[in-house]
C-alpha cells in the first residue's frame, strides 16, 4: 500500500488559481490532513445518503450528527494548523494588536474584528478564539437553515436536509475556512438576515445584514439581494435601482485616499475570473431562457441580482483578487436559491444529486489544493 500511495503523490503540486501551487507529498500526510479528507469523505456520504433516502433519518438525529461533523470540520481547518500565508496568520497577530483601531482600514469591519479581539483578550489564545468564533457562526448557520425551512412549507424539511452538511462541501465555504474567514462568517450572516426578513423579521433581519456588512463590507454589494427578500414591489424596484448605481459605488471604492473607503489595487495573479464570468453568465442565462421566475419569483430575482453584480465587478475592478473574492461571496448566496428550484422539478432525487455532484466540480477540479493544504 505504501508502495502505490508514493508513486502518484510523490512531489506532486495541485493548482490553486488563488496565485500558487501547493506541494503535497506522501511525507506530509499527517494526522491533520488524514482528518481533513476524512471529514470532507463523511460529508459527501452523509449527503450521499440523505438525497437518496431522506426519510430514514429524524430531524434530532440529523442534528447531532452535523454538530459531530461540523466539530471534525473546524477541527480539521483551525486546531491544528494555519496555512502559512493565508488570512487566518495575518488575523491571528491583528488580535494581539493593541492599535488595531487605529488603523482606518479595521473601523469598516470592526464588527469581526472587535469580536475577535474581545474573545482573544479574554481567552489569551488565537486558536480557542478561531474555535469560539466556529462554534458561535456554526449555530448561526444553523437557525438560518431553521429560518430557510421554516419559509418554505411547501418542501419537506427531510428532503432538503442534505443541503445542510453538502454547503460545507461547496468551494466558498471550504476556502472560507481555510482562507477567506471574515467573508465566510459574513456570508453565514447574510442568509441569517435573509431568514428573517423571509419570516417577517424585517427589523432584526436589516441588523444582521449590518452587522454582516461590518464582517466583510463585501455584502454590501449584494443589498440588492436583501431587498429582493422583502418580498414587496417597492423593494423590488429599490433593489434594481441600487443595481443600476452598482458602477457608481464600484467606482468610488477604487479611487481617492480615503482609507475608510478606498480598496487598495492588488494584482493577484491568474484567478478564475474569466471563468466566473462564463459560469454566471450561463447561470442568467439558463434563468431567464427556463423562465424560473414562473417557479420561484423570489429565487429568479436572487440569482439574476447575483449574476449581473458579479458581471459588472468583472467589467469595472482591475484586481483579480477583488473579483474572485466577489465572485466566492456570489456563489455561496446563489447557492441556495439554485437549490430551492431543483424542488420543484419532477424527477427530484436525480436533479438533487446532479446539481450536489456540479456544486462539488470547482473544488475537485480548480481549488482541490485546499483539499490537501
Amino acid at each position: 500500500m505504501k508502495l502505490i500511495l508514493e508513486i502518484p503523490l510523490k512531489n506532486k503540486h495541485f493548482f490553486c488559481p488563488s496565485g500558487y501551487t501547493h506541494s503535497f507529498t506522501v511525507g506530509n500526510w499527517d494526522k491533520y490532513k488524514f482528518v481533513k479528507i476524512l471529514t470532507f469523505c463523511v460529508l459527501y456520504l452523509i449527503s450521499l445518503w440523505l438525497i437518496l433516502r431522506p426519510k430514514k433519518i429524524s430531524s434530532r438525529y440529523i442534528l447531532l450528527l452535523w454538530v459531530l461533523v461540523y466539530s471534525l470540520y473546524i477541527y480539521a481547518m483551525h486546531v491544528t494548523v494555519f496555512s502559512p500565508g493565508s488570512d487566518l496568520e495575518k488575523y491571528a497577530g491583528l488580535f494581539q494588536s493593541q492599535t488595531l483601531f487605529l488603523d482606518l482600514r479595521y473601523l469598516r469591519e470592526m464588527f469581526f474584528f472587535g469580536s475577535a479581539s474581545l474573545i482573544y483578550q479574554i481567552s489569551q489564545s488565537t486558536t480557542t478564539t478561531f474555535v469560539v468564533l466556529d462554534v458561535i457562526f456554526g449555530a448561526l448557520l444553523l437557525k438560518s437553515f431553521e429560518l430557510r425551512q421554516r419559509s418554505m412549507p411547501s418542501v419537506r424539511h427531510s428532503h432538503s436536509a442534505y443541503l445542510l452538511f453538502a454547503y460545507l462541501l461547496f468551494f466558498p465555504i471550504v476556502i472560507g475556512y481555510e482562507n477567506t474567514y471574515r467573508q465566510v462568517l459574513s456570508v453565514i450572516l447574510f442568509f441569517l438576515a435573509l431568514g428573517f426578513i423571509s419570516n417577517n423579521r424585517k427589523y432584526i433581519g436589516s441588523l444582521i445584514f449590518l452587522c454582516s456588512f461590518l464582517t466583510h463590507n463585501v455584502a454590501g454589494l449584494f443589498l440588492p439581494v436583501i431587498l429582493i427578500s422583502y418580498k414587496k414591489r417597492m423593494y423590488n424596484i429599490l433593489a434594481f435601482i441600487g443595481i443600476i448605481c452598482m458602477p457608481i459605488v464600484i467606482y468610488m471604492s477604487q479611487i481617492g485616499d480615503n482609507e475608510l473607503l478606498n480598496r487598495e489595487f492588488v494584482n493577484y495573479g491568474a484567478t478564475l475570473s474569466v471563468t466566473f464570468l462564463v459560469v454566471f453568465s450561463v447561470i442568467l442565462f439558463l434563468a431567464m431562457y427556463l423562465n424560473i421566475k414562473s417557479i420561484d419569483r423570489e429565487s429568479f430575482y436572487s440569482i439574476a441580482a447575483i449574476s449581473i453584480i458579479y458581471l459588472l465587478v468583472f467589467v469595472m475592478v482591475e484586481s483579480n483578487l477583488h473579483r474572485e473574492r466577489v465572485a466566492l461571496f456570489g456563489f455561496a448566496l446563489i447557492y441556495f436559491p439554485l437549490s430551492k428550484l431543483v424542488d420543484h422539478v419532477a424527477n427530484k432525487v436525480f436533479y438533487r444529486l446532479m446539481f450536489f455532484h456540479l456544486a462539488l466540480t470547482p473544488i475537485l477540479v480548480f481549488y482541490n489544493a485546499w483539499l490537501f493544504a
